[in-house]
């Protein structure tokens, strides 16, 4: 077995069958009857099935992998609610007819072992396989399209319009379905089904715990100081130390445990809380090609781009930066040299949304450094790698990364050890 074979992903072993399926949709309102599916290899985190019911809908079933836990299937539920409630005629997502955030469920006597979420099927192309094929003036409309969705989120959807701006209520963390204090013992919706011909589909959104994290923050040197606490936490649980720690990973916790001690005091981290730039804003969190599609003109004389955002999974309130870097980021780069690139920086720069053109560079830094610092405590990115005890070309591959993972952290404890 190669080393590339021996990669787990999450949906290693991950597929419905035909029953479950059949299950799944005669579970929605009103009922649906399968007329044929195909499993694809589409999906990093799920396994994206097509189907076809037999009055002619064309839908999404996506199943959580095996590391998808609940919150992160109400998160994606619970973003495309939001956006549909807020703005959904400047942003379009698919329309979801069901859900299951809950593992093990059962539908009509029938065993259902994943996590689940229908939807509408969207019919174009990812901006991935879509942009070679436009020209120039094309990519600029897209371009300032994505700009403009971006703005609507950042404008539209915000803890005030959500009701979620109380002073005791938490405002960084993932979006749910699931009031934060019941993250727990809660087991998740053994099923909720939507009305497909329903545009409203409301539903209670709650701000929670950050995806395999911890609880939901009111500031953000809180939110720093959870999210380096919780992987200190993880660094020490036993399970973990053959997987991510080391005993040079070990010798750096005096390190990381002194600066967790320092958070609240830290003069840049400071200057972070008191700037006001980095209060939390609406964030998808996935923001990159393979999630943006374009669907095809409705006629040859139509030249109307139309985008929808997909896989709403990672969803939540976050620091401006957060959405740069889990996809902005591979965005611009994706759009090269052409015109795209500059319409698209220089129009979000104009609109004054929080971005490293509008932000001072140091405070961008230093929240995108302690950020990844956090990263690489418990580096999420090791977990497929497979420790097979000996010198086999999977461990090896895991020492490496582990490694790379090391001198990363240290480089990043420097800087706020000056």
């Amino acid at each position: 077995m190669s080393a590339d074979s021996a990669l787990e992903v999450p949906t290693t072993g991950v597929e419905f069958n035909t029953r479950q399926i059949q299950a799944i949709l005669a579970s929605i309102v009103p009922p649906l009857t399968l007329q044929s599916y195909e499993a694809t290899e589409l999906g990093y985190n799920n396994r994206v099935h097509f189907l076809k019911t037999q009055n002619g809908l064309d839908l999404v079933l996506k199943a959580g992998g095996r590391y998808w836990k609940r919150q992160k299937t109400e998160a994606e539920v619970a973003g495309v609610l939001t956006v549909r409630k807020l703005c959904s005629e400047h942003i379009r997502v698919p329309r979801i007819l069901g859900f299951s955030s809950r593992k093990g469920s059962e539908l009509g006597g029938t065993p259902i072992p994943w996590e689940w979420i229908l939807s509408e099927r969207i019919h174009g192309a990812s901006l991935n396989d879509a942009w070679a094929g436009l020209d120039d003036q094309q990519k600029v409309v897209v371009a300032e399209k994505l700009v403009s969705i971006i703005i609507h989120m950042r404008t539209d959807i915000t803890l005030q319009s959500l009701g979620l701006d109380q002073q005791d209520t938490a405002c960084y963390g993932n979006l749910s379905l699931t009031p934060p204090d019941l993250n727990i013992t809660w087991p998740g919706h053994d099923h909720l089904s939507f009305r497909f011909d329903d545009p409203s589909m409301k539903s209670n959104i709650y701000i929670s715990n950050i995806l395999n994290g911890p609880p939901p923050s009111r500031t953000y040197l809180q939110y720093v100081h959870s999210l380096l606490e919780a992987e200190i936490n993880q660094l020490e649980l036993q399970e973990n130390r053959s997987k991510f720690a080391n005993t040079l990973t070990e010798q750096r916790l005096p390190r990381l445990r002194s600066l967790l001690g320092r958070i609240h005091e830290h003069p840049a981290l400071l200057h972070l809380e008191k700037s006001g730039n980095w209060q939390p804003v609406f964030t998808h969190g996935d923001f990159q090609p393979p999630n943006i599609f374009i669907s095809p003109p409705k006629s040859e004389k139509d030249d109307q781009v139309d985008l929808t955002i997909l896989d709403w999974e990672w969803s939540g309130f976050f620091p401006p930066h957060i959405e740069w870097d889990a996809g902005i980021y591979n965005l611009v780069d994706f759009f090269g040299d052409s015109p795209a690139r500059a319409a698209f920086t220089a129009t979000l720069d104009t609109a004054g949304i929080k971005s490293p053109g509008t932000i001072p560079q140091g405070e961008w830094e230093s929240a995108v450094k302690i950020t990844r610092l956090t990263e690489c405590v418990v580096p999420w990115w090791l977990g497929g790698y497979p420790d097979d005890g000996g010198e086999g070309p999977t461990r090896k591959i895991l020492e490496e990364k582990r490694m790379e993972a090391v001198l990363e952290l240290d480089g990043l404890l420097s800087f706020f050890d000056a």
